[in-house]
């Protein structure tokens, strides 16, 4: 329930403060409490992500009292609406749990996002999802952006197709390599992840390993330091399997160099995202045969 939850925040954020509250529309909106949400206003919908620690305990007893006002929310509207063709019967059926907020510091982890319930998806709309997930997110997106723009077409200042497809767009990639950056420069020498050689840093490049145009994915596994040369070459291209065996050892050498004292952050982003990883029994050689899956 807590990855639903969080999704739903990083999805309905950029909306909310580019365009509801505006157009003065957000109060009909249950999940914006004075409590909760709006105490982070000053914050983008990218600071949270998987795996981040929330030190301050101001923002992580804020970040999990809005996830529980999206949580509750998403039970008591959308959950319990959708249902079955000529039913009452639900389609997704939400258990919350009763939880505390956190005393200080709060880590978006496989352990607190279970800590707020479970979402239970049935499996053949799972199978859908999981096989056709290409083409049904764009999809969704498109029929989401025609709903709202009919909201206030009427408005003196209403908003087009175009805007909210724009408020909507993924991360800009580039945004994503600055931790990249600094690691890079705090280490005193860096190999380049594809060739082995010796980066020069005053001029490389950090490539997703998985292209962020096929796939949207800053996760710190999936950042690789590299010569500007080998970056421009690869593009958007899926490096092959051979292609990563032979860079097996600079990649996981990076990884370790870099990551090693944020080993947690690193290991919780790899488990969500990649196949066959347990968190507490992992380590950088697992991560990488599951990016070879």
């Amino acid at each position: 329930m807590g990855l639903i939850a969080l999704y739903w925040f990083k999805l309905y954020k950029p909306l909310i403060d580019t365009f509801s509250m505006k157009q003065g529309s957000s109060g009909n909106l249950g999940f914006i409490k004075a409590a909760g949400w709006e105490t982070l206003a000053n914050y983008n919908a990218n600071d949270f992500y998987i795996g981040r620690c929330v030190f301050d305990q101001h923002e992580a007893r804020s970040l999990y009292r809005t996830l529980k006002d999206i949580a509750s929310t998403i039970k008591n509207m959308p959950a319990k609406h959708i249902t079955l063709p000529g039913t009452n019967n639900e389609v997704f059926l939400v258990d919350l749990a009763r939880t505390t907020p956190p005393k200080n510091s709060l880590v978006i982890d496989n352990e607190f996002l279970k800590s707020l319930g479970t979402f239970y998806v049935p499996l053949s709309i799972w199978n859908v999802l999981t096989d056709f997930s290409v083409w049904i997110e764009p999809a969704l997106v498109n029929e989401w952006v025609n709903l709202m723009a009919n909201y206030n077409r009427d408005h003196p200042n209403a908003y087009t197709q175009a805007d909210y497809l724009q408020a909507l767009r993924w991360e800009n990639p580039e945004r994503s390599t600055a931790r990249v950056r600094s690691r890079v420069a705090a280490l005193q020498h860096v190999d380049c992840c594809w060739s082995g050689t010796k980066l020069s840093k005053r001029a490389y490049a950090v490539d997703h390993t998985f292209p962020f145009a096929r796939w949207p994915n800053n996760d710190l596994w999936n950042l690789l330091p590299t010569k500007t040369t080998i970056n421009s070459a690869k593009s958007d291209k899926l490096p092959t399997r051979q292609r990563l065996v032979l860079s097996r050892d600079y990649i996981i050498d990076w990884w370790q160099q870099a990551w090693h004292e944020h080993d947690r952050e690193f290991f919780t982003q790899a488990m969500f995202a990649l196949p066959d990883l347990t968190l507490g029994h992992m380590s950088f050689d697992d991560v990488f045969e599951a990016m070879l899956v």
